[in-house]
């Protein structure tokens, strides 16, 4: 059996549309963005299976911001790490854009990228972004984020 570490990311990440539709009609889904072979962004991702037993109502989905359709339509939340958080926080587009001035950027520069687009494209785009700080423990990390998605179960 292969180590995580040696699965390729593309291997992690969700392959097409059809595995939205799998899931019960209502049920809330979770993109979770992060490259497992980077430490510092690869939190989110390894918490997917404990996050997935913790809130079996709820569809998390890794996946790569490079191959999102944008805008999505609907609620939309994301699960991704940011630096320059302090703790686990819920953070809008709007934060994304003010923080890209002021040296503090959702880590994965595509990803706010494409979220400053879509926003730009249709400005009730608002997706529900709870950003996970660099270097927090995992531990703190799973508690902050379970409590974070508690309203939506």
């Amino acid at each position: 059996m292969r180590s995580r570490s040696e699965v390729p990311f593309s291997n992690m990440v969700m392959k097409n549309a059809k595995d939205f539709v799998r899931k019960k009609e209502g049920t809330l889904s979770v993109s979770v963005f992060g490259n497992p072979d980077m430490a510092g962004d690869s939190l989110p991702v390894r918490l997917v299976p404990k996050l997935r037993e913790a809130f079996p109502e709820i569809c998390f989905v890794v996946e790569d911001p490079n191959e999102i359709d944008l805008p999505k339509r609907g609620k939309w939340v994301i699960l991704d790490t940011v630096r320059g958080l302090d703790e686990v926080a819920w953070i809008s587009v709007d934060d994304v854009a003010r923080s890209r001035n002021a040296g503090v950027t959702a880590h994965d520069y595509d990803l706010s990228t494409l979220l400053l687009l879509a926003k730009k494209l249709d400005p009730s785009f608002e997706p529900q972004i709870l950003g996970v700080p660099e270097g927090i423990a995992e531990k703190t990390a799973l508690r902050d984020i379970s409590l974070g998605l508690a309203k939506f179960s």
